[in-house]
């Protein structure tokens, strides 16, 4: 029993040993993320744009979400003739700072370089799309979460002030005058937040980046093609 112990514990040693001589050389030639950005934007100083889109994907891959790499993504997908994962990372750069104006302006450039046909083709977007996009142009969710909090706590200050019948007039005739404004705005930025939200959990945003999507006449593979659309 002994024996077997002994050598039952020198067979894990073995493999231990062994996954560190096969895992040190593997870790050793995965380049860092510093590495990559730093690749992909020599990649792309170069001219080869295709090479550096895939080393900021890459990154995106792997988690990191920045606004800067989104951008820099986009950007090398748009000089590669890419323009739906260019669209895609504008918009993605778009959601985390929205406020960007070479974001904005690197969205609408693109869009206009989309063909007229499928424009035409997607239909008017909804009300409530239109609402959403609006809202993502000026700020993120997050943003008009606390906003629409601090609204909420200055409307019910506003109302304790006027309920509990304060003993200044003048303050009483402010809070009468600056409730119903409050509330109204605190209407209206709730609205937007329940747009984004019911269009991120219903609506989910889908870029084309393939160069023609066929149309069926039902949702599956057994369905006919009917036509085909190009990207």
């Amino acid at each position: 029993m002994i024996r077997f112990v002994k050598y039952a514990f020198a067979l894990v040693i073995a493999a231990l040993l062994l996954s560190l001589v096969y895992a040190g050389p593997a870790a050793a030639q995965s380049p860092s993320p510093h590495a990559t950005l730093v690749t992909a934007e020599q990649l792309y100083a170069r001219g080869e744009y295709a090479l550096a889109a895939q080393g900021y994907q890459q990154l995106a891959d792997q988690g990191y979400a920045d606004s800067a790499l989104f951008y820099n993504m986009g950007l090398a997908y748009w000089m590669a003739g890419d323009l739906g994962r260019a669209l895609w990372s504008f918009k993605s750069a778009q959601a985390i700072d929205p406020r960007d104006a070479a974001v904005e302006g690197a969205l609408q450039e693109v869009r206009g370089q989309i063909a007229a046909a499928n424009a035409e083709a997607a239909g008017d977007p909804a009300p409530i799309e239109q609402v959403v996009a609006m809202a993502r142009r000026v700020s993120t969710i997050n943003e008009l979460a606390m906003l629409g909090l601090g609204l909420w706590f200055l409307f019910t200050a506003l109302l304790l002030v006027f309920i509990l019948k304060s003993r200044s007039r003048a303050l009483r005739r402010m809070a009468a005058i600056a409730a119903p404004l409050v509330g109204v705005l605190l209407f209206v930025v709730m609205l937007a937040v329940g747009s984004r939200m019911y269009v991120y959990h219903s609506m989910k945003d889908a870029v084309v980046v393939a160069p023609q999507v066929e149309v069926t006449n039902g949702p599956g593979p057994q369905y006919s093609v009917q036509f085909a659309l190009p990207s």
